[in-house]
């Protein structure tokens, strides 16, 4: 089986690519022309370069043979673009990209696209102390999330007149060795002795070890199950203050943690980004991910306080 990677440079992919290999398939790794090679050299592993990819002719040669296409390629985060500009970064990447990619993978006979999209596309908080399903109606507010929603109902549209199966995976936030991104921000602040205003922030959240969401995409690929959405985590929700307080305790830092009143978050959270994030850490954000488990006999293998452990080891 030849299973092809996009973005296999970045913090998924990479991890994607190396469990592959390790479990005996054929990997092709599509990166952009300017990516640094940072895989691991095997007999078993292809470079595919896209210089451009909304060029849907590049892409052809490189998807022929593919059993199954999994895309983590994707803009996650604002850069220092502002306005319409990031706006149509957001579209590009996240959206055009992936129809592109998708139409050509089905044209080249690809048997199965996964797309890993996010949780965020349900919206950023929990209501009514319910976890978000599946089944639920999204309801994106970022450009991150809106775009990777319209990607979502673009490859549902796609697969439903071709033979090609979809699964779309939405994952809560990754952590794991070497990561980067408010995760890795949080990591640095946590290994200081800097007071930290979260002590309050009890509102439990889903996350997902690296190892644990690699282990899920592998089991999409080879699950002969329908077309489907699926909703993955650790299966361990926990709050903001019990994530820092775990954080700090490996790093054998004291906790350190303090209370904001609500009513300052309030006032302040009309005047800075910042504050707005730290504040979304204290939303409640679970994801139900029942029918996972039980149509794909999945379980992580790696629990929570595991793979804290392992995420500190690599920081140090």
């Amino acid at each position: 089986m030849v299973i092809g990677v996009t973005g296999a440079n970045g913090y998924v992919g990479k991890a994607l690519c190396v469990e592959l290999l390790n479990k005996g398939f054929k990997v092709r790794a599509f990166l952009r022309a300017s990516s640094k090679l940072n895989l691991p050299s095997s007999d078993s592993l292809e470079y595919f370069f896209i210089d451009n990819f909304l060029n849907n002719t590049a892409w052809r040669s490189g998807l022929k043979d593919l059993n199954v296409l999994i895309h983590c390629a994707a803009k996650t985060s604002h850069g220092n673009l502002a306005g319409i500009r990031e706006q149509q970064e957001f579209q590009t990447v996240n959206f055009h990209a992936t129809e592109v990619i998708a139409r050509e993978a089905s044209a080249c006979g690809v048997k199965h696209f996964i797309f890993l999209s996010s949780i965020k596309v349900h919206g950023e908080r929990n209501h009514h102390n319910q976890p978000f399903r599946e089944t639920d109606t999204p309801q994106p507010s970022s450009l991150y999330a809106k775009t990777k929603l319209e990607a979502e109902k673009y490859l549902f549209r796609l697969c439903k007149h071709n033979n090609m199966k979809l699964s779309i995976i939405r994952s809560p936030a990754v952590y794991g060795p070497n990561i980067q991104g408010n995760i890795g921000r949080l990591l640095r602040v946590c290994n200081t002795a800097i007071p930290l205003p979260l002590a309050n922030f009890h509102s439990k959240r889903s996350f997902i070890f690296i190892d644990n969401l690699v282990s899920f995409i592998l089991t999409c690929a080879l699950h002969p199950s329908p077309t489907k959405i699926w909703l993955v985590s650790d299966n361990m929700d926990i709050s903001t203050t019990e994530f820092v307080s775990k954080i700090r305790d490996g790093y054998e830092r004291p906790l350190r943690l303090f209370i904001v009143p609500d009513q300052i978050w309030r006032i302040t959270n009309h005047l800075t980004k910042s504050t707005r994030q730290i504040m979304q850490l204290n939303y409640p954000l679970q994801m139900d991910i029942t029918p996972s488990i039980d149509k794909l006999n999945w379980t992580p293998g790696t629990t929570i306080d595991t793979g804290i452990k392992k995420m500190l080891s690599a920081h140090r």
